[in-house]
């Protein structure tokens, strides 16, 4: 098989991805096409032989691309540069798979068109199954949809064990925004009733200095250690007792390899009920799922007091993800799949109706049960109701109002002669109006 993955960067979750399936393939042909310029190149070196090109639009090299290839697989996430890449497609015949890197749960979602004009649709939990455009045609698919793990196995972990801690500490790995974290983050920590504790906090972000500032506030900087980003997240693992990892409740998040690791290493994750995370422990058996900051505290203290039971739950832990995560069950749901698309003929994709016709309609196009509140908004904007559009904005989830995540900031800075991103950007920034 010939496969060409379509993908903006290289970088998190999807470049650790696909860096695993063209190492540890020897039977199959992958070629990767990079949509921008990459920023972080760690998975890129590993692989840079397979890189086709950095492109803005090259039509000619592209074509050559998909007539070579048996399989395009679009890694999508709602970027612009993939909605640009699939408003564009050449008419020629292809197996067009999406590969969903986000849960659709929330908002940005794959819609109803993109669905059904792919060949084939992975994702990356089985949460998704549960997402409202995927139920709704679910019965219109040639051959249904597949789920590949996010998590391209746990072998290096499979190794790695705790260090015995002085003061027990209560861990996070993960970027610092709001947009992921819990806002409430601070007050999680502020939940835990006991003195004797600190707070390990391993990464960095756009938000950390408000995190810092939202700790100080509740007089609990004393207690915290923040390291910055860390290379080898197992370092960092072994210095905790416990996960604390409560998300926002709009997160996009599927597999989440960070809460992964730690039970690899017999580390136990502490996740609000929701989402995903629902899918990732049973509660009480391999972790914890708490419905407050009351619940998250309570939990961490119970743990911290009963440490046999925080052995055997980590065990738990470790038994069921080192099982179930492994590189060959990866590689086997990820092949399986490419199989089923491979049943289909090629044919001529189009995916202009579903996407819109212009950059605003392709970022309206994936923001699902908030769709709504952006369509309402441009009656407003053409009514000059400038108030009324802030209100409508304001409901959206924060993540498409931050900085990237498919935001209206990251469309509009990727599409700035777009007048109705102008004027959204405009507005989610303070000002009034702004002529369109």
């Amino acid at each position: 098989m010939k496969i060409l993955h379509v993908t903006p960067h290289m970088g998190g979750g999807v470049g650790n991805v696909i860096s695993k399936l063209v190492t540890h393939d020897t039977r199959n042909s992958h070629r990767v096409l990079l949509l921008e310029e990459p920023i972080r190149r760690e998975h890129i070196l590993s692989i840079i032989d397979n890189i086709c090109t950095f492109m803005n639009y090259d039509l000619e090299i592209l074509i050559e691309e998909i007539k070579y290839s048996d399989i395009v697989l679009v890694h999508w996430w709602h970027h612009p540069k993939t909605s640009e890449f699939l408003f564009n497609l050449p008419n020629i015949p292809m197996r067009l798979v999406i590969w969903s890197h986000i849960s659709n749960l929330t908002v940005p979602a794959l819609n109803e068109g993109l669905l059904q004009e792919a060949t084939k649709i992975i994702y990356t939990s089985e949460a998704s199954l549960n997402s409202e455009a995927y139920r709704k045609v679910k019965d219109k698919l040639k051959i249904g949809v597949s789920v590949v793990s996010g998590c391209p196995g746990l072998e290096a972990f499979s190794d790695c064990k705790k260090e015995q801690q002085e003061i027990f500490t209560i861990g996070y790995l993960g970027v610092l925004d709001f947009s992921k974290m819990s806002g409430n983050f601070a007050e999680f920590c502020n939940s835990v009733p006991d003195e004797d504790v600190k707070f390990l906090i391993v990464g960095d972000g756009p938000d950390k200095e408000k995190l810092i500032k939202n700790l100080d506030s509740l007089s609990l900087l004393e207690k915290v250690i923040m390291t910055g980003y860390q290379e080898d997240p197992k370092l960092m693992i072994a210095k905790m007792d416990i996960l604390g990892y409560p998300l926002m409740g709009k997160h996009t998040a599927t597999t989440e390899n960070a809460v992964l690791e730690a039970m690899a290493m017999e580390v136990i994750p502490v996740l609000k009920n929701q989402l995903t995370e629902k899918y990732i422990v049973e509660n009480g058996r391999t972790g914890y799922l708490v419905s407050n900051e009351k619940e998250y505290g309570e939990v961490i203290s119970f743990l911290k007091a009963n440490p046999e039971i925080r052995i055997q739950i980590g065990k738990n832990a470790r038994e069921y993800v080192l099982e179930k995560y492994t590189l060959e069950r990866f590689k086997k749901t990820f092949y399986d799949a490419c199989n089923t698309a491979m049943t289909q003929k090629k044919d001529v994709k189009n995916f202009q109706i579903s996407l819109g016709e212009l950059p605003y309609n392709w970022f309206v196009s994936g923001m699902g049960a908030d769709a709504h509140l952006f369509l309402e908004s441009i009656i407003e904007i053409k009514k000059g109701n400038y108030i009324e559009v802030k209100r409508l904005l304001e409901q959206a989830s924060p993540l498409v109002l931050g900085s990237n995540k498919g935001s209206v900031n990251q469309y509009y800075n990727e599409f700035k002669s777009d007048k109705i991103l102008q004027q959204w950007y405009k507005l989610i920034h303070g000002d009034e109006r702004y002529d369109v």
